[in-house]
């Protein structure tokens, strides 16, 4: 049995060749093990909650996503609208996604935005950060997803919804927005590794997010095995 499961991840973007999106590389910090953060941020009279084997069990793969840079937003909930108020118009174009529609819940995404892989059967779920807080995220809540990293290549950014729009979502970089876990098999440990996005790489991830716009809502169990044949071609490549 394997020791540990390998998982492999990138800051994502849209264009390689595009020099304005390569700040990602510089910008976007490693995924970073939520244990050690509550541990030290958490303490209890004898030191001794994070070494329950009940607590460790659903932690222990969690990995914590830090902002990789200052943004504020507010929000006009009648008519739908979102404001930045660090950054211009074409910042918003290429990076704010307004899913909101006029008087509902404001739902939006913002980077960070990142690709993960991994050559063993892992599954990857996104949601809000377990036991951590930060003034960062006080106002949003997660939109949780969750798919086989494994079977199916696509990036993942963050979605939320904001809980109250009168008052302005303050995004400070380094703070802890979300948390990605990981399922493995056996339950072993997680090996997080660096890779480079190669213009390969991206298109194939490219292609299984595109196939949506053509056929809707298909089942991931139908995605994994239309993305079969590419996906063995990236496990080559690692």
């Amino acid at each position: 049995m394997k020791k540990y499961a390998e998982v492999f991840w990138a800051p994502w973007v849209d264009n390689l060749q595009n020099e304005s999106e390569c700040w990602v590389n510089t910008a976007y910090f490693p995924p970073t093990p939520l244990l050690g953060l509550a541990h030290q941020s958490i303490q209890d009279d004898k030191n001794l909650l994070f070494k329950c084997p009940a607590v460790k069990s659903v932690l222990k793969n969690d990995f914590v996503i830090k902002a990789p840079i200052n943004l504020t937003l507010t929000f006009d909930q009648t008519t739908a609208s979102i404001f930045t108020h660090n950054y211009d118009q074409k910042f918003f174009d290429k990076y704010v996604v307004n899913r909101s529609k006029p008087g509902g819940p404001v739902i939006l995404s913002l980077p960070p935005r990142y690709i993960f892989f991994s050559k063993d059967d892992v599954e990857m779920l996104s949601l809000d950060l377990p036991l951590l807080s930060s003034e960062s995220n006080k106002n949003i809540k997660m939109i949780p997803g969750k798919y086989n990293i494994s079977k199916w290549l696509r990036p993942i950014d963050f979605t939320f919804t904001v809980i109250d729009p009168l008052q302005p979502v303050a995004i400070k970089a380094e703070d802890l927005l979300w948390a990605v876990r990981f399922y493995t098999p056996n339950d072993v440990p997680v090996k997080m590794t660096r890779f480079n996005l190669t213009e390969n790489i991206l298109k194939s991830s490219q292609s299984m997010m595109h196939i949506k716009k053509y056929r809707e809502f298909l089942p991931l169990k139908k995605c994994y095995e239309l993305a079969g044949g590419l996906i063995q071609q990236i496990r080559n490549k690692f």
